[in-house]
């Protein structure tokens, strides 16, 4: 197997114009790929795909045997997932639902249509964990060939790593390759989604705490203030 190591050693901003548009795979609708590893890899190939897809009918999705998926609802409007098995999950706004993405449930959407974000994982390759994060400060440690991949929701937020500072609004991605010790810092209006992503067989170590009552990242570098509306 390939080692693709060299491609994570960069710490990198992927802006929304970088976004690749590609038809689902059961050709009922597009997506959005965010980033996808290794790079050039195709969507049967990847070991990590982050995608944002808008849900705009009901209808069912893909399957990716041997694949794990998180998903999370960004839109306001409700979304469901039915299973095969009968089994019905709704999804709340920015909680993370995961399944094993060979099944092919049905979206239901009784609001109209609405937008996810999508983390997959290559099963026996990579492993994800995806937290929501609001204007927070939150400290990481990142092991081994770990990486966190943060999309921006809303807000302002930047993640410092060792001198190197990385900043973003809504709609960018900030991509952190480990072992690296990172800070990620959101203003106060600000909604974000982590990733957190390991090899198997590796391991990562996280560790949560609030930040003091300020609006200053921990690279010294402040937030403007958010103006009322």
């Amino acid at each position: 197997m390939a080692d693709h190591r060299a491609d994570l050693l960069r710490p990198r901003l992927i802006a929304p114009s970088e976004h690749r548009l590609t038809p689902w795979k059961n050709g009922l609708g597009t997506t959005s790929d965010v980033f996808l590893f290794p790079e050039g890899s195709s969507h049967e190939t990847f070991d990590i795909r982050v995608s944002l897809a808008p849900i705009v009918s009901e209808s069912v999705f893909s399957a990716f045997p041997g694949v794990d998926r998180w998903i999370t609802r960004l839109g306001r409007s409700r979304l469901s997932l039915v299973f095969d098995d009968g089994d019905a999950r709704a999804l709340s706004r920015m909680e993370p639902l995961l399944f094993d993405s060979a099944r092919t449930p049905r979206s239901r959407l009784p609001d109209g249509d609405t937008r996810v974000l999508n983390v997959m994982t290559r099963r026996g390759r990579w492993m994800a964990s995806v937290l929501p994060l609001q204007g927070r400060t939150l400290p990481i440690e990142l092991q081994g060939d770990a990486l966190s991949i943060l999309y921006l929701v809303a807000g302002q937020w930047s993640a410092c790593s060792e001198g190197t500072v990385l900043r973003g609004e809504a709609g960018d991605t900030l991509v952190s390759p480990g072992p690296a010790s990172i800070r990620i810092t959101g203003n106060d209006r600000a909604e974000a989604l982590l990733a957190i992503l390991t090899r198997v067989g590796g391991s990562v170590s996280r560790s949560f705490s609030l930040a003091a009552d300020d609006a200053a990242d921990s690279c010294g570098i402040g937030f403007p203030e958010a103006e009322d509306p």
